[in-house]
């Protein structure tokens, strides 16, 4: 025993010397060293902010904490604002955690303590929200103590700005003090002071608070809730004393205990401020009194001395005085209460007025009732705003008298309809209350009260409300029962525009201590939706009633007419009204029509019918098993397809998911082959059924922007299907996707496939269409389609959306053969345009290939066409297209319009076959030849070639290169005029004059050259110009592009080996025309004189020399054609034509000639061709861009 009280003793005397040394050494040590920029450069390294601390002094307190003491200390943020100023202060700090690295603060004194901060939107302060973006508590080196100090401010001055508002709150104060008691789980608050705003005092507070520190950090959020707004707007004023505590469980506030001492509480309403009120408050654990006297206007007060227990068992103990005050004036003040505590309301929407007085006490534990004295309401009125809600005429007695409470009177007009409340409540605490109405206006109270309103898409029209409510029994047991009644109940739902109406709607409900129960009955209910256009378009029943308990809602088999189809709708819902499990079970015939209705309007599916069906819903609030069945077959069905595999037989179609929130997981929906299964009263054993169709998967958010996750669609074995809307149509279909993505943006992998296709109206065919999806894309494959004779082969790639945006990225067609005439009878295939006589062509491709090794349109034929192909929405556009034709080659580009039916070309042609394109382009049987050239920009209109001619505008440079004319090119033809032919005296000699000139092949050019312009159905020559050895021309006129009927003049040339050959008609000159004693005679002199006409020198001009290089005389000609140019009737007249004033010139020779009586040269017409240039005849191509070259 010595030994141990020695070692205690040496141990205590070493622990005694170790604290004297620490106390007595560290003041030396730590003040050795000037430690302030140390302390301000850390705090500005850890937090940005900027301290400043004016004569300091360090030094070791009896518990070892180092005390830091200073006249002031000053805060900044970085930007050098000032928002903390502490003087005389004093801060204590433990070292043995300074040892751990943390800092803890355990004590803070100051005499003054001024802090300057800013309420921020967020509800954060500015010193809060800076701390907290700019210290890192991970990567500070001290960590913080999460213990509050004990704090002790002698005078403080709290500024804060809320930056919602532009107010400016003050807090000031003395004795400001934050402790911890022996329950260290509680924060004590004690302080007094004032509040102000923008300088004016409002509230003069002495107040003590206890608050759990779980809860403290919420605080600062609540503190200034009350704006300057309302501060102003009443004047208010009260002098606050308040000692409470708060009490708490699990962080969430439980109950206030302690004492709130309110007095000289002002405030100003309207146009006058209330005398002083006061309000004492004692509150303690489910226990509170009263004491208060208040003022509604300055010669109405009310006094209220009140103790409530509000546990059990429940006690009541009050007092009331009010000799009269305004139901006006109480409605303001309750107004203007609730908008000080930002407490919302809409009592501001209604007007009321009356008067009210009270001198009554009441005292009950609810077993028995002591009471004396009354409480009246006279002539009071309360209207709706806005509502034509308006309960009027309000008189009321309720007599405390006699340890009774009897409602004596009690009248009151709800629209001009009475509300009755009589009854009484004895001494024994036993009620017999009744309250009832009749015909109430059902809409306007629903409106003018929140909790009534229906839901938002809910707009109730009309309906009458009547009740009777009794209340019988012990006040702690009494056992109310409600009978209520609305009758011809007509609301519209607006989001589906679904008009409700139901005659009778009766509620019977009762209790009987805790246990309540009822039944809820509706008669003759009718709902009709206005977007449902047919029969379908009602729900009907004419009863469906549901009985009910505390724990069980459960609806009684009724029965819903969905239009003209029946279900019989039954089951329950346990613990509704706090963790539902609901059990409902729906059988019967759905019609097809209506189920169409709820389709997305893009998806069109093909109804007919009434179906089968049978569902349940089981689980709770947060998920739901859904079953359903569903029979069908070939006279009963939905469907977006055709399907040829069902037609014969019955199918099934069950469905297994699970809804939770808005999530529904699809666990299988299955078509199965049903053969033999009529109905779904008897269990159906799946397993022995063939399956077609299977879906699996998960639809999140289906309620709003539907997601798809995984949705698996498969077929299980091949699906003789219908195409959409065409007639005898037929495909074998097999599918195998996985979906995820929203309906508007899918991301779909998988595959799909159509085999042995068939459209035998329009002789279409199809081996194999394959679409391979993959996220994002479409790949589409077509082999060996063939439309009537045309083979095609068909590849595109198109985004995942291509059904609903019309888009293909890439599209490439190859075919052996096309006959555009065919494709174009196939155009009512697609949608009639809405604003024009064609079709809609909605694809919208962004870039193809077109390769068609033979091509035919109409009578125009091509070979080996290659072309870029797009399009916008309705045109197609076909660029850089080459193709061989007639020969030669063919390039251009070409837009075509479908709803118009209307084309632009732009087409160059080289070094055709002129003879074959003739036969195929021009009217008639066209006899020309030579290698065709030509440049055209035409439009046009129309689908056959009727409307096409009609309509073509445009024109063409043409060249034909060393060919031959038909009889328009040949000049024999031109001697079958009809002025010719109507000359006895020459008609003999015309037809040696054709059998002589044949020979000379006039027919034949070097080159027709010139440009068509076209337009309203003709062909105008602009000129067409032709050379050859023997004859040229210059043409203009017009040419039908339907009848072949011509309006042309030819002015001409010949060589004088064609006009030789004529004979007299040909080699009479002027000469011979004047001379009247020729040896021709007047008579055939006159007769070739008229054969002969004049035209200006540039007409003649025009004509173009005979080619090649032709050195001798020529002759000029006009020729006038009308009609079929083939058609020797169509040669109107031939003139041989001379320059104007030939003839006069040769007079005036002849006449000067007689007076000098020597014999007179007369002139010869000159037409002797100067030689051209060796090179050879300019070519218009030549400065034309040419598609081949470039």
């Amino acid at each position: 025993m010595n030994i141990l009280k020695k070692t205690a003793i040496f141990i205590i005397a070493c622990l005694v010397i170790l604290y004297t040394g620490l106390y007595l050494g560290l003041p030396y040590v730590i003040n050795s060293k000037d430690y302030s920029k140390i302390l301000t450069d850390t705090v500005k390294k850890e937090t940005g902010l900027i301290i400043v601390i004016h004569k300091y002094k360090l030094g070791v307190a009896p518990t070892l904490d180092v005390s830091l003491k200073a006249d002031e200390i000053q805060a900044f943020y970085p930007d050098k604002k000032q928002f903390l100023d502490i003087k005389k202060a004093e801060v204590k700090v433990s070292v043995f955690n300074l040892l751990k690295k943390e800092l803890k603060i355990n004590n803070i004194k100051a005499d003054e303590f001024q802090l300057s901060t800013k309420l921020l939107k967020s509800g954060k302060t500015t010193l809060q929200e800076y701390l907290e973006k700019n210290i890192k508590t991970d990567n500070c080196s001290i960590n913080f103590s999460k213990e509050l100090p004990k704090l002790k401010v002698k005078k403080y001055i709290i500024k804060i700005k809320d930056e919602k508002s532009g107010q400016k709150f003050k807090l000031a104060g003395n004795n400001f003090k934050i402790s911890q008691n022996i329950d260290v789980h509680y924060v004590n608050f004690d302080s007094s002071g004032d509040f102000y705003c923008f300088d004016k005092r409002y509230v003069k507070y002495n107040l003590k608070l206890a608050v759990p520190k779980s809860m403290f950090i919420d605080i600062h959020k609540k503190m200034f809730d009350i704006t300057a707004d309302e501060l102003y707007k009443y004047n208010l004023f009260a002098n606050l004393n308040a000692d409470l505590k708060v009490h708490a469980k699990d962080n969430n506030f439980k109950y206030l205990s302690g004492k709130i001492d309110i007095d000289k509480f002002t405030m100003k309403i309207g146009n006058q401020t209330l005398p002083p009120s006061f309000f004492h408050i004692n509150l303690d654990k489910g226990k509170a009194t009263v004491v208060s006297k208040f003022y509604t206007a300055k010669n109405e007060s009310t006094d209220i001395n009140a103790n409530v227990k509000i546990t059990k068992p429940y006690e009541i103990d009050m007092k009331c005085l009010c000799p009269r005050a305004s139901i006006s004036n109480l409605q303001k003040l309750t107004i203007s209460v609730l908008e000080l505590l930002k407490i919302k309301n809409n009592l501001t929407e209604f007007k009321a007025d009356g008067t009210i007085s009270a001198d009554f006490k009441v005292q009950t534990n609810f077993k028995t009732l002591h009471s004396n004295g009354s409480l009246k309401v006279n002539n009071a009125n309360i209207a709706h705003k806005s509502i034509p809600l308006r309960i009027n005429k309000i008189n009321a007695l309720v007599d405390f008298s006699n340890d009774n409470i009897k409602i004596k009177q009690s009248d009151i007009l709800v629209n001009e309809q009475p509300v009755k409340i009589k009854g009484t409540i004895d001494s024994k605490a036993n009620g017999n209350i009744l309250i009832s109405a009749n015909n109430l206006d059902l809409n306007h109270i629903m409106n003018a009260f929140p909790m009534l309103k229906p839901q938002k898409n809910l707009v109730v029209k009309s309906g009458k409300l009547s009740f009777t409510t009794k209340i019988q029994g012990k006040l702690t047991e009494a056992a109310p029962q409600i009978n209520a009644l609305i009758t011809n109940f007509n609301a519209t739902e607006t989001l589906n525009n679904i008009k409700i109406s139901i005659r009778e709607l009766l509620i019977d409900a009762k209790t009987d201590k805790n246990i309540y129960s009822g039944i809820v009955t509706l008669n003759d209910i009718l709902c009709v939706s206005k977007n449902i256009p047919n029969s379908s378009n009602t729900i009907k029943s004419q009863v469906l009633s549901a009985k009910f308990d505390n724990k069980t809602l459960t609806i009684n088999p009724s029965k819903i007419n969905l239009g003209n189809a029946k279900i019989v709708l039954s089951g329950n819902i346990t613990d509704y009204l706090k963790s539902p499990t609901i059990n409902i079970n729906a059988s019967g015939t759905v019609d097809t029509a209506l189920l169409k209705t709820f389709a997305p309007k893009d998806i069109k599916l093909f109804a007919q019918g009434y179906l089968p069906i049978k569902a349940s819903v089981t689980g709770n609030s947060r998920e739901q098993k859904i079953k359903i069945d569903i029979l069908a077959n070939h006279s009963n069905y939905i469907t977006p397809l055709h399907i040829n595999s069902f037609a014969a037989i019955n199918t099934l179609t069950s469905a297994e998911a699970k809804l939770e929130g808005s999530n529904l997981t699809i666990d299988d929906i299955s078509i199965f082959y049903a053969n033999g299964i009529n109905g779904l009263t008897k269990t159906i054993n799946k397993n022995k059924l063939k399956k077609a169709i299977s879906v699996k998967g998960k639809i999140k958010n289906y309620a709003t922007v539907a997601e798809l996750e995984n949705l698996h669609i498969s077929t299980e074995d091949k699906l003789n299907i219908s195409l959409p809307e065409i007639k005898d149509s037929r495909a074998d279909l097999t599918a195998d996707l996985i979906i995820n993505g929203t309906a508007q943006k899918p991301n779909v992998n998988g595959n799909i496939l159509l085999t042995d296709v068939l459209i035998p109206q329009y002789f279409i065919k199809a081996q194999n269409i394959a679409l391979s999806l993959n996220k994002s894309f479409i790949n589409a494959q077509i082999n060996n389609l063939k439309i009537k004779s045309m083979d095609v082969s068909i590849e595109a790639i198109a985004p995942i959306d291509a059904l609903q945006t019309n888009n293909i990225n890439y599209l490439k067609l190859n075919s052996q053969y096309i006959d555009m005439d065919y494709l174009m009878a196939l155009m009512p295939l697609f949608e009639q345009a809405k604003y024009g006589p064609g079709t809609e062509f909605p694809f919208i491709i962004k870039t193809g290939k077109v390769n068609i090794k033979s091509f035919k349109t109409g009578q125009i034929k091509a070979e080996n066409i290659s072309a870029d192909i797009s399009s916008k929405k309705n045109v197609l556009l076909i660029n850089k297209m080459f193709a061989d034709a007639y020969g030669g080659k063919a390039a251009g580009n070409i837009t075509y319009n479908f709803p118009y039916n209307s084309l632009h070309a732009d087409i160059q042609g080289r070094n055709m076959d002129a003879a074959s394109a003739a036969k195929d382009f021009l009217p008639g049987d066209q006899k020309i030849s030579g290698r065709l050239n030509f440049d055209a920009s035409v439009d046009m209109l129309g689908t056959s070639f009727e409307q096409q001619m009609k309509t073509l505008k445009g024109r063409a440079d043409i060249l034909v290169k060393n060919g031959h004319l038909g009889p328009l090119g040949r000049f024999e033809h031109f001697l079958y005029a009809q002025n010719l032919l109507s000359q006895k005296l020459i008609y003999a000699s015309l037809n040696s004059a054709k059998q002589a000139i044949s020979p000379k092949d006039t027919g034949f050019v070097t080159y027709l050259k010139g440009m068509i312009k076209f337009s309203s159905g003709y062909a105008h020559l602009n000129p067409v110009l032709t050379s050859g050895p023997q004859m040229s021309m210059y043409i203009t006129g017009n040419i039908n592009l339907l009848t072949n009927y011509t309006d042309l003049q030819i002015l001409g040339r010949v060589s004088s080996e064609v006009s030789s050959s004529m004979g007299l008609l040909g080699t009479v000159t002027i000469k011979d025309f004047l001379d009247e004693h020729t040896k021709y005679g007047p008579a055939i002199a006159n007769l070739f004189n008229s054969f002969n006409t004049e035209i200006p020198e540039m007409d003649i001009s025009r004509i173009p020399a005979l080619s090649p290089d032709y050195r001798y005389q020529t002759k000029n000609f006009r020729v006038v054609i009308e009609g079929d140019p083939d058609s020797v009737k169509s040669v109107k007249s031939f003139t041989w034509v001379n320059p104007t004033g030939t003839k006069k010139k040769a007079i005036s020779q002849k006449e000067a000639a007689a007076e000098k009586q020597t014999p007179a040269i007369l002139p010869e017409q000159n037409n002797e061709q100067k030689p051209s240039q060796p090179s050879a005849q300019p070519d218009f191509l030549n400065s034309i861009p040419d598609s081949f070259h470039e």
